[in-house]
């Protein structure tokens, strides 16, 4: 899904919008998405604050 997703923005001259992961994901899918540009990968247990933090300074 990421890949489509990330494709579909770079049509529509969008490729620097953040893009973040959540949920069970396993570790070795990590390195992957990360090299096709998604910035941040949070798992279960995240608490929002850190995933607020960490749109707060992707976007500033």
């Amino acid at each position: 899904l990421f890949p489509q997703i990330i494709s579909e923005l770079n049509k529509r001259e969008m490729g620097d919008t953040l893009i973040v992961a959540g949920g069970i994901i396993p570790e070795s899918d990590h390195n992957y998405l990360t090299d096709i540009g998604i910035k941040g990968i949070f798992g279960p247990g995240t608490s929002t604050s850190d995933i607020v933090t960490f749109i707060q300074e992707s976007v500033r």
